[in-house]
């Protein structure tokens, strides 16, 4: 592809991180989210269409999935609380 997503941490003394992506020559990156939650992974769908993500951002780790170009945003998953 033309973009490549990665997760990013928003602070190194924390578990705290992001979901970017950026062009292959390293320009353009844009951040997908913001609440600084541990993200623990991302890919993209096989078509391309979306990014896929799990996240503790509710609390538990469940599976989101984001558009390309921010919108879309949707969870995939809902994980119960851990006892």
């Amino acid at each position: 592809g033309e973009r490549i997503a990665y997760v990013g941490k928003t602070s190194p003394d924390s578990d705290a991180s992001d979901l970017f992506t950026v062009r292959t020559d390293g320009t353009d990156r844009l951040q997908y989210t913001v609440d600084g939650s541990a993200i623990t992974g991302v890919d993209w769908s096989p078509d391309g269409a979306w990014l896929i993500f799990d996240s503790y951002r509710s609390g538990n780790l469940n599976v989101y999935v984001i558009e390309p170009n921010g919108t879309g945003f949707a969870t995939l998953t809902d994980a119960p609380a851990a006892s």
